[in-house]
């Protein structure tokens, strides 16, 4: 009997490969059971144990061939008796090995197929991290009809294919299908990165996923990197720029769900609703889109966030406040736990329904007692008019529905339907929810909660302990007790120690009396340091740094960053709004500046004073404190190597901690090897020309583009190559370093800006084996003053034998701009930096060295000038990330792979060159 179903299966491996997953499943299930019947009567009395372990094990493929092979794999396992193992096993091999022998050309094209398959989700994944808005396009093989119709002759053509489906043949899968399977394989920090890459696409992001077993998995901590930003509009019609974190930011939260089949898509109108008359995006999928229309398997119950923010000049009618819109995917009728979690947290429920009937009715009744505001959305079939009328009528009766609680479409378009939905919102009675609130209704449920793994829970008890005390409204004051080691002394060492290195100020000392009481001064300084108690905050941070397992110091750090940037987002914007208002005006933008640099709040705060504690250390005669401190460097290696950006330059002092730094990268050539290759990446530009997101884009790293924060300073961060591609790009690591603004026009006239700039574009143009200039091509004369400081950079390191390739990035340059240019501006660009080239050589003294810019460094006129369109597709904030500027950032990735990088001068180093250099490049502040 079990040889009879195992041949049969195998003869009709054709057919049963097409099967729905639930009709393959049965059968699967069918033989496994007839084999137990027929050889073993120990698993008779557990039928259904039996039953389940085959669904969950072994049943969960959509070919004969990958279950059999599959069913072998599974033979090992200890739930089994060792004799049905073994007997099992035996028959199962030789079965397999008979059907792959007699069918090989069948198993290979259908080996193919599992293959292609397997790389769906890749294929998503890297799309999504290159912030890509096609992210969701997934077809993946050409048809067979297709490929045929290529091949043939055209004598030898048969009419009768011409109306033949070229894609019944091309293997697709839903774009949802996909996106629950990615998650439920994705650990927290990854779910998390990829829900906030499909933010920024404008991709609806989950929130609810269905598990296999069918429990519920809720998205908490993966939201928590989502950060919007929107208009404000006061009652005086005055607006302002709101940005706030959307899980803990009460909010009007709008839910739709649909019962039984529709005549239009529910997700579709949700496009229109959240385009409004700006160029349509599809936020959520639908069966228009690519792979929309292909039968869902996983993913029915899954609910998806998107949301709605105001703009500056809202049409009438729009709505003026934010919302999150919530779409269940399914029908209600067969989802009532997901209706349920729905009712009890939204604001409002949407209920799309083209004909009502006894199941209709019953859901439509329960949700007209839940305490969300409820709209029945009608799109009556011709022949179903009497029957819907009947139904409401009854509802009324006994749930007291109104005419206002139902919406009828009729004769309508989208557009205007899209108007009735909204003035029914702006009308509703307000009822602000958090998603974090709705924690607690998941909880009742039994939902469980990513956020209830324990070291994301331990994590947050550590960060909230260090930030008890934190009160926004007393930042300054609270930012001098929690960090008294980078206070003033630190302020007065750096001045000292930038004059020790240069001995400006000599008078009539000679230089080295001079250059002994300024190593002095530096000390008395570093002891008074010293004098200052650890306080109570960083004691605790330190704890929690040292003292953690490896998971809980990353949930840890995680929450410290999520909690100072939401206190951030709180005071930042509005010194900043005060500050462009004082641009021209001189009386009070100094004290405005400083109040701005004396509030802002962030991780690289902490971490700056363990720095700080660590450099003082050295003065210190207490060797337990001592011993203590000697792993705080490692503590910052392992940081640094799980991803989190490291300050190099402190941006408040313009100092770089040079032992901190040093000891903290012979920390991370421990743990890695010390042959370590490293490859360092840098960028410079002007404040504001998306340096930082280039960066992140580039990468997917994690350096700070929001909470009205911009980069002070300069952060280094690792990127793990893998191990397939260090061969190719011969290095272990990527060193991304990413820099404050030049030219920032708020510190213009208060502080020695120029100097500034050439200083830190001279270092972190010897640090790097390639550096990336942000040009806007918005104004010429701030590209000509970023311009001049890249030249007297590049002149500085020829004479010290440095010599990195540059690469000049043209930002908002349209893909028919950019041909224009090559053509008509590339000449004039260069001649402009053949005049600046012996402007800089004239004030360093080597006007008879250098002429022309080819003097300075070798460069490729075609190689050298990169274009990059605009950041946005439409307006923000609902606009997404192009998809125009993501493929540009991609081909400007590929550069690692150019010919030219084989002559870098000096090749790529080790991470011991690379600190055997930063003792040499010290000097580099003399010039």
């Amino acid at each position: 009997m079990c040889e009879d179903l195992v041949e049969s299966l195998i003869e009709n491996a054709e057919i049963w490969s097409r099967l729905s997953e639930d009709q393959f499943t049965e059968k699967c299930v069918e033989f496994v059971t007839e084999f137990t019947k027929v050889h073993y009567q120990i698993w008779m009395n557990q039928p259904e144990e039996t039953d389940l372990y085959w669904r969950q094990n072994v049943i969960c493929h959509n070919t004969i061939q990958e279950f059999l092979l599959r069913l072998v794999r599974c033979m090992d396992s200890k739930d089994l008796p060792s004799v049905l193992k073994v007997d099992l096993f035996e028959q199962i091999q030789t079965l397999v090995e008979k059907y792959i022998l007699s069918n090989p050309t069948s198993f290979s094209n259908l080996n193919t197929i599992l293959s292609v398959i397997k790389k769906v989700p890749w294929c998503f994944i890297q799309k999504l991290m290159m912030v890509h808005s096609g992210a969701l396009m997934l077809k993946c093989i050409e048809g067979q009809c297709g490929k045929k119709h290529k091949g043939q002759l055209e004598d030898e053509e048969n009419i009768d294919e011409w109306l033949s489906d070229d894609t019944e043949d091309t293997l697709v899968l839903n774009p949802l299908d996909v996106i629950v399977a990615v998650f439920m394989c994705s650990d927290h920090f990854v779910q998390q990165e990829l829900v906030q890459k499909m933010s920024m696409c404008q991709i609806a992001v989950p929130f609810l996923l269905p598990n296999y077993n069918g429990s519920f998995y809720n998205l908490q901590w993966a939201l928590r990197t989502i950060r919007k930003k929107w208009h404000q509009t006061s009652e005086g019609s005055e607006t302002s720029i709101i940005e706030k974190d959307i899980v803990t930011h009460p909010m009007l939260a709008v839910t739709f769900i649909r019962l039984g089949d529709l005549q239009r898509s529910k997700s579709a109108f949700l496009n229109s609703l959240l385009s409004g008359s700006q160029d349509h995006h599809s936020f959520f999928t639908h069966s228009e889109m690519e792979g929309g229309h292909v039968p869902r398997k996983i993913s029915n119950g899954l609910v998806e966030l998107s949301w709605y923010l105001p703009q500056k000049k809202e049409n009438e009618g729009r709505l003026l406040e934010p919302m999150v819109v919530m779409n269940l995917r399914g029908d209600a009728k067969s989802l009532s736990t997901q209706v349920g979690f729905l009712a009890e947290v939204s604001s409002m429920i949407f209920v799309f329904v083209d004909d009502i009937g006894k199941e209709e009715e019953n859901v439509i009744a329960t949700l007209l007692k839940s305490k969300s505001i409820f709209f029945l959305l009608i799109n009556i079939k011709n022949n179903k008019t009497e029957a819907v009328t009947r139904r409401l009528k009854h509802l009324k009766s006994i749930c007291e529905i109104t005419r206002d609680n139902v919406l009828v479409r009729g004769m309508k378009n989208d557009a205007e339907f899209v108007s009735t939905v909204l003035s029914s919102i702006c009308k509703a009675e307000r009822r602000y929810v958090t998603l974090e609130g709705m924690s607690a209704a998941c909880r009742k449920l039994g939902f469980y909660i990513d956020e209830d793994y324990q070291p994301c829970k331990a994590g947050r008890k550590n960060a909230e302990k260090v930030l008890s005390d934190l009160n926004p409204d007393k930042i300054v004051e609270l930012k001098e007790k929690i960090f008294p080691f980078q206070g003033l002394h630190w302020q007065e060492f750096s001045r000292i120690e930038k004059e020790y290195k240069r001995l400006k100020d000599t008078g009539e000392k000679t230089p080295l009396e001079y250059a002994k009481e300024l190593e002095q001064k530096k000390k008395e300084l570093r002891q008074k340091q010293l004098e200052n108690e650890l306080s109570p905050a960083i004691k605790m941070f330190i704890e929690a740094l040292l003292g953690s397992t490896n998971d809980e110091r990353l949930f840890f750090l995680h929450w410290m960053k999520f909690k100072l940037d939401s206190i951030s987002s709180t005071i930042l914007p509005e010194l900043c709004e005060k500050l462009v208002t004082q641009i021209r005006r001189t009386n009070g933008k100094e004290q405005l500046l400083n109040r701005l640099s004396r509030s802002s709040l962030g991780l690289e705060h902490f971490l700056r004073e363990i720095g700080q504690i660590y450099e003082a250390s050295f003065y210190c005669s207490d060797p337990d404190l001592k011993k203590h401190l000697t792993k705080l460097p490692n503590a910052a290696a392992d940081m640094l190597l799980s991803g989190f950006p490291v300050e190099l330059i402190d941006g408040d002092v313009s100092n770089i901690p040079i032992r901190w730094v040093s000891d903290v990268l012979k920390q991370v050539q421990i743990k890695t090897h010390p042959d370590t290759r490293i490859f360092v990446l840098s960028v410079l530009g002007l404040q504001s020309t998306g340096k930082s997101t280039l960066l992140n884009t580039l990468f997917g790293l994690q350096f700070a583009v929001s909470a009205g924060r911009c980069t002070w300073g300069a952060f280094m961060q690792l990127i793990c190559v893998d191990q397939h591609m260090k061969a190719e790009l011969g290095c272990d690591y990527i060193m991304v370093i990413d820099t404050e603004g030049l030219r920032a026009e708020e510190l213009l006239n208060i502080t020695n800006n120029y100097e500034h700039d050439n200083e830190l574009a001279t270092l972190i143009t010897g640090l790097s084996d390639i550096v990336l200039v942000n040009l806007s091509s918005e104004s010429s004369s701030e590209m000509q003053d970023i311009l001049q400081i890249i030249v007297h950079a590049l002149i500085r390191m020829k004479e010290v034998g440095i010599k990195p390739s540059i690469y000049f990035i043209h930002h908002n340059v349209s893909d028919l701009s950019a041909s224009a240019l090559n053509f008509s501006g590339v000449t004039k660009f260069f001649k402009q930096l053949d005049i600046l080239t012996q402007m800089a050589a004239k004030q360093e003294n080597k006007e008879q060295t250098y002429t022309k810019f080819s003097d300075v460094i070798h460069y490729d006129i075609k190689k050298t000038m990169k274009y990059m369109p605009g950041l946005w597709h439409s307006q923000p904030p609902m606009a997404s990330v192009s998809s125009g500027y993501s493929e540009k950032v991609f081909e400007l990735k590929q550069i690692k792979n150019c010919e030219e990088i084989d002559n870098l001068e000096p090749a790529l180093k080790s991470e011991a060159d690379e600190l055997a250099r930063k003792q040499e490049l010290e000097g580099l502040r003399k010039l």
